[in-house]
C-alpha cells in the first residue's frame, strides 16, 4: 500500500511539472512569434525606379513606396519578409525584368501595367478594389508568361492537420465504443 501511494505521488509530481513545462513552452513560443516582425528584413537588388513626381519610400511596416505621378519599376529585385506596397496616383508600370518577393504584395493605382516576364512571388497579391485598369499579359503570348505564385501559409496547413487529427480521433473513439 505504501509503494502504491509513493508511486501515485511521484506520478502526480511528474504530471504537475510536465503541465507547467507545457504552459512555459507555450508562452515562450508566443514570445518568439511576437519578435518575428521586429527582425523582418527588406532587400533591394539593383533597382531601377522612376517617378514623374514626388517619390517616398518607407520601411516602417514592410517596404512601402508611393509616387504622386507615374511609378515605373524598370528592373531589379525587391524582397521583403512582411509586405511590399506600391502606390501611385496615376499609374504603376512593372517591366519584364522586375521581381517582387514578399508574403503580401499590394499595388494601388488607377492604372496598373504588368509586363510579360515580371515575377510577383507572394502568398497574396492585393489589387485595387475600384479596378480602373489592370493590364496583365496573356499567357498564350510567345513571350515569357507572368509568374504569380501562391504559397500557402504554414499556419493554414497546421490547422488543417490538427482538424483532420481531431476528426480521426473522434471517429476512432466512436468505433471503439461500438
Amino acid at each position: 500500500m505504501v509503494a502504491d501511494t509513493r508511486t501515485l505521488y511521484c506520478l502526480r509530481i511528474i504530471l504537475i511539472k510536465s503541465r507547467a513545462m507545457q504552459i512555459v513552452s507555450k508562452y515562450l513560443f508566443i514570445a518568439v512569434l511576437a519578435m518575428l516582425p521586429v527582425i523582418a528584413t527588406a532587400s533591394v537588388d539593383s533597382p531601377s525606379f522612376s517617378c514623374s513626381s514626388t517619390f517616398v519610400v518607407s520601411f516602417d511596416n514592410g517596404y512601402q513606396a508611393s509616387c504622386d505621378g507615374d511609378l515605373t519599376f524598370d528592373s531589379g529585385t525587391l524582397m521583403d519578409d512582411t509586405s511590399i506596397r506600391l502606390t501611385s496616383l496615376r499609374s504603376i508600370n512593372l517591366n519584364s525584368n522586375v521581381t517582387l518577393i514578399a508574403p503580401f504584395i499590394e499595388l494601388q493605382s488607377p492604372i496598373i501595367n504588368i509586363a510579360s516576364g515580371a515575377v510577383l512571388d507572394a502568398g497574396f497579391i492585393g489589387l485595387p478594389t475600384y479596378f480602373h485598369e489592370v493590364n496583365v499579359p496573356y499567357i498564350f503570348e510567345p513571350k515569357k508568361p507572368l509568374i504569380v505564385s501562391q504559397v500557402p501559409e504554414p499556419s493554414s496547413l497546421s490547422l488543417l492537420a490538427m482538424g483532420l487529427f481531431c476528426v480521426v480521433m473522434v471517429v476512432r473513439r466512436k468505433s471503439k465504443r461500438s
